[in-house]
């Protein structure tokens, strides 16, 4: 099964055709996410999932966007703010449903499943 694990913007040359230079690529993986299957442009990586170009895309801008919400989170819960207050923040920045937690704050992504980040 095949699976998108992420993006990564320190890759920029798709493993498929060989394009240099993207501003990212699309991490996937062949067996269900246990190891990373290649780096893909979003139109090759839009082949291999069968979907659209703009759906790829789409995916990959709100992966983007989760990556950020959990870098800035962790960096807020370690500087000493309060899961409340990192979670009043975010969604004051980005518009998540945000939550706190006995231990740091989740948030819900665009597939629906919670995510949690630690103090």
């Amino acid at each position: 099964m095949d699976t998108v694990l992420g993006i990564n913007d320190e890759i920029t040359t798709c493993d498929c055709c060989g394009r240099i230079n993207l501003k990212s690529t699309v991490v996937i993986s062949f067996d269900g996410g246990l190891t990373i299957g290649g780096h893909f442009g979003c139109v090759c990586a839009s082949k291999i999932m069968k979907t659209s170009a703009n759906s790829m895309v789409k995916m990959s801008a709100t992966l983007t966007l989760e990556a950020r919400i959990e870098k800035i989170a962790a960096r807020w819960l370690s500087e000493g703010h309060t899961p409340s207050v990192t979670a009043r923040g975010l969604w004051n920045k980005f518009g998540f449903p945000i939550d706190e937690t006995e231990t740091g704050i989740r948030f819900k992504s665009e597939t629906g499943e919670w995510k949690e980040v630690a103090a």
